[in-house]
Parts: C-alpha cells; structure tokens; sequence
C-alpha cells in the first residue's frame, strides 16, 4: 500500500516524538543545552554562544590550556557546533549517527570539522556573565593513531574508526572557574551535565587529564570519574576493536568514565 503524504507526515511525527522520548530519557533536550539548565536563582548551565567565545578562550587559560583555533572558528560563526550532539536529544541516537554519517561524506575525512559536531562547549552564566566553562570534544589525535592502524585492513575499516571517534569518545579539555566563582559547585556542575549529555546521546567514554601533583582524585572520583595512576593507559578497546591504549601526558594523569 503506498503511503500517502498525510500518512507519512503522521509517521514521522510519531517517530520523533518517539526519538524525543528516548533522548529525553536523562531528562535532557535540545533546548535544554540551548537556553541552559537553571542551577540557581541566578546561574544556568548552557551551550556556549558566539559572544562568549572571547570569556570562554579566557577562562580556559585558567586550566592551562588554550582553545584550538578550529574551535574558535567555528564557535565564533556558530557553524557546526555541538551539531551532531543537538540532534541526537532533539531525536535521538539514530538520528545522531545518520547526522554524523551525512556530514563525513562532506569533510573529506577531516576529524576536525566532523568532531566539532559533536563538541560540548559549555559555559556557567550567571546573570549574563560567563563564570565558568567546560569545552569537550572527540580527540582528533587519539583517532588519528588508531586510524593508521587500520590501513592495513582497508579503506572501509578506516572510515568505521573515522566515525566512531566521532560519537564514542570526547576529551574535555578544560573545566575552569573564574576566581570570583568559586566555592559554588560549578566545576562539578558543568561536569555534571557534560557527561549527562554524552550519556543522553549515547556515547561510550568521557576523559581527561589532571596535573599528577594536584590532589583532584576525591574530587573527580565523588563525580564518578576513575583516576588512574600516572603510568596507567587508558584502553580503547570497547571503541575501536584494536589493542593499544593512550597515555597521559607527562606529569599528567588520565580520569574517565564509562558511560
């Protein structure tokens, strides 16, 4: 029987409110990360904006890091940010890959434009001032390693870790707090709601690194991060099929967590 165009209007409306529950099972939405989620009176959790972009590239200074101009670049024109990652609490997990798929039929194969849309800059606003930030994406890399690897076993099996490294991992690269901020929970916060997205858009793994001579392991541990010891690797074997695992830098110790 051939679908007539109000039956296919009725179907698809029912699949995305169907997806919308599914992704809403965290109680996440899009418009939740858009307009942010209250976490005081005065203070929500939201996704970054293009007018923040020169806050955020400040704040981030504060972890000892500096935003990649990529990122810049597309925060600053608002293209392709947290695309993927909108899609999939819009209407859900399989309305993320296929967002994903599309996309990587036009970067070439290039990590960076794909991973972008599935980054998660994240910023504590309090009363229209950005107070704190959280920035977390796929690390280009990380996939790049494994992505060699599996030349030896084919373009097609190259392109499976080209998108699985864009929704089964994301690195954060930095929490940081203003000064005047502290002491009001919005680092645990803005970590808080990044691994409550990624877990809504059903990725694998969160992680990152810590300086070794910070005692930050209760801290991240109370939000269900492991902290490895400084000599341990980080195996992606759940993600990518291959042995081999990734190590902190030096001085440095990986946290994770298994979504």
């Amino acid at each position: 029987m051939v679908e007539s165009r109000q039956q296919r209007r009725a179907r698809e409306r029912a699949e995305a409110k169907s997806a919308r529950r599914t992704a809403g099972v965290a109680g996440l939405h899009e418009q939740d990360l858009v307009q942010g989620w209250p976490l005081s009176e005065d203070t929500t959790i939201r996704l970054a904006a293009p007018d923040d972009i020169e806050k955020v590239a400040e704040l981030v200074q504060l972890a000892g890091v500096s935003l990649e101009d990529a990122l810049v670049d597309a925060l600053r024109t608002d293209e392709g940010i947290a695309a993927a990652l909108r899609t999939g609490l819009r209407s859900g997990h399989q309305a993320l890959l296929a967002d994903v798929a599309t996309a990587s039929t036009q970067v070439a194969n290039d990590p960076r434009r794909l991973y972008l849309r599935s980054a998660l800059p994240l910023v504590a606003d309090r009363r229209g001032e950005i107070v704190g930030t959280l920035v977390s994406y796929p690390p280009t890399n990380v996939v790049h390693r494994y992505y060699t690897h599996a030349a030896a076993y084919g373009p097609r099996e190259q392109q499976k870790v080209f998108l699985l490294g864009a929704v089964g991992l994301a690195k954060i690269k930095a929490v940081a707090v203003a000064d005047t901020a502290r002491g009001a929970g919005l680092g645990s916060a803005l970590l808080r709601r990044c691994v409550q997205v990624y877990r809504a858009c059903r990725f694998t793994l969160v992680y990152g690194q810590i300086p070794a001579d910070r005692d930050l392991k209760a801290f991240y541990t109370k939000l269900g991060f492991e902290v490895a010891d400084t000599e341990d690797p980080l195996d992606l074997w759940p993600i990518f099929g291959y042995p081999g695992g990734i190590f902190a830098d030096q001085g440095e110790r990986l946290f994770a967590r298994w979504l």
